[in-house]
């Protein structure tokens, strides 16, 4: 489906044939002709790179720039494009481009009416669209992009999306037609008002029968004991989804890749509205969930950007936010498909499988590194339901759906089967471990419900190793959850308690099982079928925290042990070989908790968005050994080597050691780091090295987030709140300290403990007290 305006097509009608520049429309009010986000459209051969660097990172053309070769007064980074653009039927250049906050960008434009000018402050920490007027102007004939480092940011770089033009004119008729759009009723598509729903569904998804009859006997008990209601939503609070239509849905990255005109579009999800209104059997949030359905349906492009649609262009960010809309729109389906009428049946059945189904198979066919990492996990969400719905649709061929419904799950087992492993290691970090594992829990829950099987007996055996993964990373910091690393959209320390729930029934002698109810105790009512049918699944006791637990294959170390009734918590992180997850260059980095507090931390993620994102990816983020000197525009390094600690412990003692060089982008041609701690109180980390040849020195990192200050005799305090750490460096080293901005407003502090010389020993005493 794409969006028309008849009456302003003859206007557009390129003669591309007389210019080299292809300027192709988006709409009939806007067009591109510098695609930077597409690497296989080769835009950069267009441009000379007068100073400064690019790349080509995922969707985007990333720039960058060394201050080390920064000269005073000129433009940090400078680019130049000869190829004419035509532009007579447009009034405005648009530039899309991520920019350091903070940072000045400037576009010079020599023209057929003269030279434009125009400068920029860097404001957003996302992408932004920069407007230019063209004051006339019929070609472009030369632009001249530069950016100037003013200081006021550390970051060095960022990226272009693209650049295009606008007739400002024909957007007043476009956003006028999307008005009008959203305006007509949706009568059309629904059953008359008068209709009860049933609160039952065709397939049965999320539940169905005497199980779900028995979850609602059950709220409207708790609800008459309370005297109210007691699910958050049970009753419309103005929100009215026509008023949120769009030309794009919001469920992928939106401020990476979409319009700033969409960044305040309020589309909600539609999933837990609809199963608060099947639970309490609330007949308006049911309606609310269709008419939320029908928007989506009436939506033409499925992503949250018309890069994936652009006409020329064969790339796509994958079909996160397609598999989104594919299981909200198949479970309005299954369990209100009564409050539809069969106009409006008949459209979401045809969107389903068509901008549903034929996306998701689209990229699953297209792309085979899916099945390596968390993306077939969370596109098969959306898929399974779509196809267990189609295969009950009615006067549709379903039993012709049914092999590619076993050929969707068989292909999730493969994924499974990479992604996880015996001794119950997941390559990425937390927060992917709970974005896949909360994305293949429903898949196979509702796959199970439909066939009439239990839930147990579709688990593949790998997920039911993945107790050790919650034993080894949970974290005994007062805030919960598993101890943060690598990257994610956030800090990631935190699943969902679905997630935690189902983790806890399948290894109920883990973790796993703490952590869901310190969870619960946060979120007694969940509005998710599933979770009410899975309560009796988990023991009720908390089991006991193991002293010691490993998951080689990752390369993941961590040792429990008590202070005076405190919890003592040592992680150390390697890798596996030629990993390429979502890991930060953490590689021998280590996390220690105390008493409830963090004192060497790891920052986890942040949003990919964020200019600033690349930051927590570098080494000198993270508890390590770095070069003296800071590294610039530092690159993910990926091991050719398993990178394992080995070591033992029990509840007294800890031993552990690692050999990370080979992760160290070439900075370090050796390094072994010792941990050994003969009691909870007392930790040596000692770390042995030589650099490469280019280095003069070496800095001990420790990461932080609590007060400090520096005592008399190379000793260092750190204050928790009940608690305290006495860090004792050499006599040889250097100490300093620097504020870290992480996810914009965390602060954390980086102490710097350095040693100059190519090659040596630096070793840190840490006594740890109670207040």
């Amino acid at each position: 489906m794409k969006w028309k305006l008849f009456a302003l097509a003859p206007l557009l009608t390129l003669t591309l044939a007389a210019a080299p520049t292809r300027v192709t429309p988006i709409n009939p009010a806007e067009a591109v002709f510098a695609p930077f986000w597409d690497y296989n459209m080769q835009e950069m051969r267009n441009w000379k790179v007068v100073r400064g660097a690019t790349a080509h990172p995922f969707g985007s053309t990333g720039f960058s720039w060394s201050r080390k070769n920064s000269e005073t007064g000129k433009s940090a980074f400078l680019m130049e494009r000869a190829n004419p653009v035509p532009c007579a039927r447009y009034d405005t250049l648009i530039s899309c481009i991520r920019l350091p906050v903070g940072s000045t960008l400037k576009i010079t434009l020599d023209t057929d009416a003269g030279t434009k000018e125009h400068s920029w402050t860097g404001k957003s920490p996302y992408r932004d669209e920069y407007a230019m007027p063209l004051g006339g102007a019929k070609e472009i004939r030369k632009i001249t992009l530069e950016i100037f480092d003013t200081g006021k940011n550390a970051v060095t770089q960022g990226a272009f999306l693209w650049m295009g033009l606008r007739n400002s004119n024909n957007l007043k008729l476009i956003t006028e037609q999307r008005k009008q759009f959203a305006e007509q009723p949706l009568d059309i598509f629904m059953a008359p008002k008068d209709t009860v729903p049933s609160y039952q569904p065709r397939v049965g998804l999320l539940g169905r029968g005497l199980r779900l009859k028995r979850i609602q006997d059950e709220y409207q008990a708790m609800k008459k004991k309370a005297g109210r209601e007691l699910l958050t939503e049970n009753l419309p609070d103005g929100y009215a989804p026509e008023k949120e239509m769009s030309d794009v849905l919001p469920f992928a990255n939106p401020k990476i890749f979409g319009r700033i005109r969409d960044d305040n579009q309020k589309l909600r999800g539609l999933s837990g509205m609809l199963q608060k209104g099947v639970i309490a059997q609330n007949p308006e949030l049911m309606r609310m969930a269709v008419r939320t359905a029908l928007v989506m349906a009436l939506t033409p492009n499925w992503d949250s950007t018309f890069l994936s649609d652009f006409a020329d262009s064969g790339w796509d960010q994958r079909v996160f936010s397609h598999a989104v809309a594919a299981e909200e729109i198949a479970l309005v389906l299954d369990y209100a498909g009564d409050l539809l009428s069969e106009t409006g049946r008949q459209l979401l059945l045809k969107r389903l499988a068509l901008e549903g189904l034929g996306q998701i198979n689209y990229n699953i066919w297209k792309y085979s590194y899916l099945f390596g990492n968390n993306q077939l996990s969370v596109f098969t969400r959306g898929r399974i339901a779509s196809y267990l719905v189609l295969e009950k649709a009615y006067a549709w061929n379903g039993q012709r759906v049914v092999p590619y419904t076993e050929l969707a799950m068989q292909e999730l087992y493969d994924s499974i089967d990479l992604l996880m492993h015996p001794d119950g290691s997941f390559l990425e970090g937390p927060g992917y471990f709970f974005y896949t594992v909360g994305s293949i829990r429903p898949a196979l829950q509702m796959y199970a419900n439909a066939r009439g099987k239990k839930l147990r007996d579709v688990i593949p055996e790998k997920m039911k190793k993945l107790g050790a993964f919650g034993d080894t990373l949970v974290s005994t910091d007062r805030r919960g959850g598993l101890i943060p690393f690598s990257s994610s959209q956030g800090e990631g320390r935190h699943g969902a308690v679905t997630t935690y729930q189902f983790l806890a029934a399948i290894a109920p002698e883990s973790q796993w099982a703490r952590l869901y109810h310190d969870r619960l105790a946060k979120n007694r009512l969940i509005s998710d079928l599933p979770f009410w049918a899975m309560r009796g699944d988990v023991p009720e006791n908390d089991p006991p925290v193991k002293p010691f637990s490993e998951l080689p294959v990752m390369g993941a170390m961590s040792s429990t042990r008590f202070l005076n009734g405190s919890p003592v918590k040592i992680l150390m992180l390697g890798a596996k070989a030629n990993a390429a997850c979502h890991r930060h260059n953490d590689k021998g980095s280590f996390v220690l908790e105390f008493d409830g507090d963090t004192y060497a931390a790891d920052p986890g993620g942040q949003n990919y968005a964020d200019a600033d994102a690349k930051n927590v990816v570098r080494a000198d983020y993270h508890n390590m050994l770095v070069p003296l000197e800071p590294r610039e525009n530092e690159k993910e390094a990926i091991s050719p080597v398993d990178i394992r600690p080995s070591g033992k412990g029990d509840e007294k003692s800890f031993h552990a050691e690692i050999s990370p060089a080979p992760a160290s982008n070439g900075d370090i041609q050796e390094w072994k780091r010792t941990i050994d701690s003969p009691a909870p109180d007392r930790i040596t980390i000692t770390d042995s090295y030589r650099m490469a040849p280019q280095h003069k020195g070496a800095r001990f990192l420790w990461i932080t987030e609590l007060p400090w200050k520096q005592l008399p005799d190379n000793t260092i305090r750190l204050d928790g709140q009940n608690s305290y750490a006495l860090i004792r460096y050499p006599k040889d080293i250097r100490f300093s300290a620097e504020t870290l901005t992480v996810r914009r407003k965390e602060k954390f502090t980086r102490l710097n403990f350095t040693r100059d010389g190519n090659s040596g020993e630096i070793k840190m005493e840490v006594e740890l007290f109670r207040k």
